[in-house]
């Protein structure tokens, strides 16, 4: 069974605890998830990877720095991105390029869905992605 391929974009206190948790409980989240792996294969932050060593401890991923550019154009396969940016500007643009690629999306930014759900939920719609948060 392939590996839930995942990426985060924001790797900040949110999303580092993701790509720690993700590392930690790996066994037990595969266990939930019916066997199949959990597997972070790409974060977007714009410090640069070397800085963020302690949060992706146990990863190997491909780094961007612009988290449009991972959403739109990602090189990796990716079932999901977990989008942990917050405001509206940035998170938005992420989250309708994930949505509108098929990718499904994960958000921790309550007031992006408070704004934008409508929006977020057609392009899901149209895809066939999921919305969690």
């Amino acid at each position: 069974m392939q590996p839930l391929r995942v990426a985060i974009a924001g790797v900040g206190t949110v999303g580092g605890g993701v790509a720690q948790i993700l590392h930690t409980h790996r066994a037990l989240l595969a266990q939930r998830c019916a066997g199949r792996a959990l597997q972070l294969v790409a974060v977007a932050d714009q410090r640069p990877l070397d800085a963020l060593s302690a949060e992706l401890e146990g990863h190997e991923v491909v780094h961007y720095s612009d988290a449009v550019e991972m959403a739109e154009q990602s090189k990796v396969g990716i079932d999901v991105i977990v989008e942990t940016i917050g405001g509206y500007n940035v998170a938005r643009k992420v989250a309708n390029s994930a949505l509108q690629r098929g990718v499904s999306l994960v958000t921790a930014n309550k007031a992006l869905l408070a704004v934008h759900a409508s929006e977020l939920a057609t392009a899901a719609e149209a895809s066939g992605a999921k919305i969690g948060w």
